[in-house]
C-alpha cells in the first residue's frame, strides 16, 4: 500500500526535475500545513480553547499564554489552533461540494455543446453579477450558521470557477484525434468523459482546489467577522477576530490580531501551494522560471 501511494506522488509530482525554489516553496507550504492539521485534528492544544477563566481575562502575551488571553479568559493561542480545524473542515468540504457539482456539470456541457451549453454557461455567468463574498453571506443569511451550511454558501459562491475550467478544458480536448477516434470507435459518451477527457481535467481541478481552499478560509473567516458564522463558543478566526475589535481600544490588540495573522498567513499557504502545483504540473508553465 505504501509503495503504491509513494509511486503515485512521484507520477503527479516528478520531484527530480524541480528547482530548488520550487521544492522549498513546496515543503514549506505542505510542512505549515501539515503541522497545524496535525496539531487541531489531535487537540494538542496547550490549554482547552473554549475553557473560560475570567480570572485571566485580557492576560498580555506571556510564557504561561504566548498569545494572550480574551475577553473570557480563553487561551488565544489555543484557540487560534484549534480555529485551523474549522476552517480546513469548511474549506474542504465546500471544494468537495463545488468540484462534485460542477466539474460533471462544466464536462458535460463542453462536450455536449449546442443549447445545454449555452444555458449553463449564461446561468453559470450569471453567478459573477454578485461577489463571492456577496453570495456567500446572502446564501448564509438564508440557510444558518451551522459548519456544513457556511460549507454549502461558500460552494454554491464557488462553483462557476470550477465550471468554467472543467468546460473550458473538455472544450480543448474534445476535437483532438483520440477523442474522434474512440467516437469512430463506438465508444459511448460516458466513457470518453470518464476516461479520456477527466484525464486532461484532473490537473486543472487539483490546482484550483487548492487556491479555492485558501480563498474558503478567507471567506469563511468573513462570514464570522459579519456575525454569519459559526456559534460562539466554537473556535473560528473571523468571529474570534469581530468579537476582539471592541477590546483593542483598551489595549488587549493580541485578542485581534493572533486570528487576524492566521487567517492571512494560511491563506497565503494555500495561494502558494496551488501556485507551486500549477507550475509543477501545468505543462504549459513547467518551463517558465519560479
Amino acid at each position: 500500500m505504501v509503495s503504491e501511494v509513494q509511486a503515485l506522488v512521484k507520477r503527479l509530482i516528478p520531484w527530480e526535475e524541480l528547482t530548488g525554489k520550487e521544492k522549498v516553496v513546496l515543503v514549506a507550504c505542505l510542512l505549515l500545513i501539515g503541522i497545524q492539521l496535525f496539531v487541531s485534528i489531535l487537540n494538542l492544544t496547550p490549554y482547552d480553547p473554549t475553557k473560560v477563566n475570567l480570572d485571566e481575562r485580557f492576560s498580555p502575551p506571556s510564557i504561561a499564554h504566548i498569545f494572550g488571553t480574551d475577553h473570557l479568559g480563553r487561551d488565544v493561542f489555543s484557540r487560534v489552533l484549534a480555529g485551523f480545524k474549522i476552517s480546513i473542515y469548511v474549506a474542504a468540504l465546500s471544494v468537495l461540494i463545488t468540484a462534485a457539482f460542477s466539474v460533471p456539470l462544466g464536462m458535460i456541457s463542453g462536450y455536449v455543446g449546442g443549447f445545454l451549453d449555452r444555458f449553463l454557461t449564461f446561468v453559470m455567468d450569471s453567478f459573477y453579477t454578485l461577489p463571492r463574498l456577496v453570495l456567500a453571506l446572502l446564501i448564509a443569511f438564508l440557510l444558518g450558521r451551522a459548519l456544513h451550511l457556511n460549507a454549502l454558501a461558500i460552494a454554491v459562491a464557488t462553483i462557476p470557477s470550477f465550471f468554467r475550467v472543467a468546460r473550458s478544458v473538455t472544450l480543448s480536448v474534445k476535437e483532438r484525434t483520440f477523442i474522434e477516434a474512440a467516437r469512430a470507435s463506438g465508444v459511448s459518451t460516458k466513457r470518453i468523459l470518464l476516461k479520456h477527457i477527466s484525464y486532461h481535467v484532473r490537473i486543472p481541478i487539483v490546482v484550483l482546489s487548492a487556491l479555492t481552499i485558501g480563498d474558503s478560509i478567507y471567506l469563511l473567516a468573513s462570514l464570522g467577522f459579519l456575525g454569519l458564522g459559526v456559534e460562539p463558543p466554537t473556535p473560528e478566526w473571523g468571529t474570534d477576530l469581530a468579537t476582539a475589535r471592541e477590546f483593542i481600544t483598551s489595549g488587549a490588540w493580541w485578542a485581534a490580531f493572533f486570528p487576524g495573522v492566521a487567517i492571512i498567513i494560511n491563506t497565503f499557504l494555500f495561494l502558494m501551494l496551488g501556485e507551486t502545483l500549477n507550475i509543477i504540473l501545468n505543462p504549459l508553465t513547467r518551463e517558465k522560471p519560479y
